[in-house]
């Protein structure tokens, strides 16, 4: 709750496929998956993992979100939001010449999409 309270409304929103909904009145709520191209639509993105969530998906894990959030918070320099309660948001204002990111999953071989 606190990850969603936190969000603007205005927000593209990148979450865990298990806490996604809760963000699907923002203009873009897209789930995360390991390896994927996501296009930026809106600013600030916010990025919602919860590692404990990814059991209840085939493509996605524990140790994937792991990876994502270390991207998110050492590459993107991603500004925290929440980090508590098995949650990490971030929220990241990309450059305005930035169109897309590709978020990490925890092995090459992770799938995209």
């Amino acid at each position: 709750r606190q990850a969603l309270a936190a969000t603007p409304p205005s927000a593209e929103v990148v979450a865990t496929i298990g806490i996604m909904g809760r963000f699907s009145g923002r203009p873009e709520a897209l789930f995360y998956s390991p390896g994927r191209t996501y296009a930026v639509s809106a600013r600030p993105v916010v990025f919602v993992f919860a590692p404990a969530q990814e059991d209840t998906v085939p493509f996605a894990t524990p140790a994937d979100d792991d990876a994502a959030i270390t991207y998110v918070r050492t590459v993107l320099h991603a500004r925290t939001l929440v980090d508590a309660g098995g949650v990490a948001a971030f929220s990241w204002d990309p450059p305005p010449s930035v169109r897309s990111v590709r978020l990490p999953g925890a092995t090459p071989q992770a799938a995209s999409s």
